[in-house]
């Protein structure tokens, strides 16, 4: 007698389906899901950097760009809330709460300095409440 493999493959469906579901609805929105951040140029010391914040945006994000110590900040716009040439880094910080693009500009010395650049940004994520930070890399 020859059963119907039918019912066995909408179980198996089923299953995978049910699986699927219970991964997805357990796992946190997507870390950094209202930002984002690029750089979006980098040539001869010059460097631009956009963040792109999307609904739900943060109300604040602090944005901490590195570069090699002792590497000079000629010019940055907006300016930076702080900078620490010695230990190589620049802190921004950006009270938006709104949607939309922020851009970065800023000149190093000497040029060569920008093949070492790392940033990252840092929010709290208004659908989680948590802490996010989220690496930015050339």
């Amino acid at each position: 007698m020859k059963t119907d493999p039918r019912p066995a493959r909408r179980t198996q469906a089923a299953v995978v389906l049910a699986l699927a579901a219970a991964l997805w609805m357990g796992l946190p929105p997507a870390a950094g899901a209202g930002v984002t951040a690029r750089y979006a140029k980098i040539h001869r010391g010059a460097c631009r950097l956009v963040l792109e914040l999307t609904d739900p945006a943060p109300a604040t994000v602090i944005l901490v760009q590195r570069f090699p110590p002792g590497t000079r900040l000629l010019e940055a716009d907006p300016a930076p809330a702080g900078v620490d040439e010695a230990r190589g880094r620049a802190k921004w910080l950006f009270k938006a709460g709104r949607t939309g693009k922020i851009r970065v500009r800023f000149r190093l010395e000497p040029p060569g300095a920008t093949a070492r650049l790392r940033g990252e940004i840092r929010y709290r994520d208004p659908a989680t409440g948590r802490m996010e930070t989220r690496e930015v890399a050339p």
